[in-house]
């Protein structure tokens, strides 16, 4: 109370009485970040708000969502929030926002998530990945690339009479995927697997276009030693039918390697495949050599055994060893070439402990200048050894047999 004395005076006295006032409750916030729990075709979305709040979701196969599950916990609201999203599109990446509603119709929501949900073949991991979606209009061009080569998957506009369709390119980790799904007879995966999807109204997989789709896989030359360039083909895997080689195809190649180019009517598992050659690739050095006529003689460990056609043609060598036992190579060998570069290739793995042969030919001090089984397994065994030099950097696990550009130049830098 405050109060003044007689006229004139100017002491005044200041006394406060303390009111309690009920705390104020805060604006509505989210309290604890959404996480997710994905299975196969669903997922679980929990969170948390500061005040009692309803619960929804949006959520779609693309940035722009389009789909949204119903409100609930309405009545009573809550601030520890679940949403389960049903009958989701099987290795597909979804987009989604959470989102709260008080008795005040006061609205909170997440920033934009992701989540993708399990499945893909082999229960492969997914490497990378883009989105985006076709409408009757407009049509779309989605990638999966690391480093600037991988898949790339034009799709034209209305690609499904009536519908907007969410389409994904994604690239996914190879030895799952090969365990699960063997691959066509007589030949050889090159590179990483794929898998494209197309998904309607968030949940429905497209199972087939009404327009043909652009399919280009990149590979690089270091990809393809050993495989004929010219069988390069993109192969499409479908659940109970199995790979289908795809028509309409066209490769270009440039200084590092190519691309192959196919037209598709329905989309799943990709993946270039071609067929063994015994011989390099368009990318091999110009002193590759191939057999110029006749075929392959048959082979018993090391010895060409009764050809029936002429053995190939030794080719001039190139390659050199010095009195220091330093190799320098400049040739692709292969299995069934003979070429006098083999002999100095049999010496090299015989004297750093990758023996071709114990006795006889491809022995020490008895190498061949054919490139036989013996001579392939040593090999083998030499660029598993190395592997972190020899196979990694060219994404591969085990040994080619194939004395290629990436082996050719390690054993070249051992040497200097």
């Amino acid at each position: 109370m405050f109060t003044t004395s007689d006229a004139g005076n100017s002491e005044s006295s200041l006394s406060v009485t303390a009111i309690t006032l009920p705390a104020l409750e805060g604006d509505l916030s989210i309290s604890t970040e959404p996480s997710v729990t994905v299975t196969n075709n669903s997922a679980e979305i929990t969170w948390g708000t500061s005040k009692s709040a309803s619960s929804q979701v949006y959520y779609g196969a693309t940035d722009s969502m389009g789909s949204m599950t119903e409100e609930i916990n309405t009545t009573p609201m809550v601030t520890g929030h679940t949403v389960s999203l049903s009958s989701l599109a099987y290795c597909t990446v979804y987009v989604y926002k959470v989102a709260s509603f008080d008795s005040e119709e006061n609205m909170v929501e997440s920033t934009a998530g992701e989540f993708t949900t399990s499945g893909c073949k082999g229960d492969a991991s997914v490497i990378t990945y883009s989105k985006d979606k076709v409408t009757a209009l407009e049509g779309a061009t989605v990638t999966a690339k690391v480093g600037g080569r991988g898949l790339s998957v034009t799709v034209p506009p209305a690609v499904v009479t009536g519908s907007d369709v969410a389409i994904q390119a994604l690239k996914v980790s190879k030895a799952e995927v090969v365990a699960e799904i063997a691959k066509p007879a007589g030949k050889e995966w090159i590179g990483s697997p794929y898998i494209l999807n197309a998904i309607e109204n968030a949940s429905t997989e497209v199972t087939s276009f009404d327009k043909s789709v652009t399919v280009s896989i990149d590979y690089q030359n270091a990809d393809i030693e050993g495989i004929d360039p010219d069988t390069l083909k993109i192969w499409h895997y479908e659940d109970g039918t199995g790979w289908r080689e795809l028509t309409s195809c066209s490769t270009t190649v440039n200084g590092v390697g190519g691309t192959v180019t196919c037209q598709t009517d329905s989309f799943s598992v990709f993946g270039i495949f071609g067929e063994s050659s015994g011989g390099g690739s368009s990318g091999a050095s110009s002193g590759s050599s191939r057999a110029s006529s006749g075929s392959i003689p048959k082979v018993v460990d090391n010895t060409a055994v009764n050809p029936e056609t002429p053995a190939t043609p030794v080719t001039p060598n190139t390659s050199s060893v010095n009195e220091n036992n330093n190799f320098s190579f400049t040739k692709n060998l292969w299995v069934g070439i003979r070429d006098m570069d083999v002999k100095l290739l049999q010496r090299f793995l015989n004297l750093k402990g990758f023996t071709v042969s114990t006795d006889g030919p491809g022995s020490v001090g008895q190498e061949t200048e054919f490139f036989g089984v013996k001579t392939k397994q040593a090999l083998i065994k030499f660029q598993e050894a190395y592997k972190v030099n020899i196979l990694t950097p060219i994404g591969l696990n085990l040994g080619t047999g194939f004395f290629g550009p990436q082996t050719r130049n390690y054993i070249n830098s051992m040497s200097n």
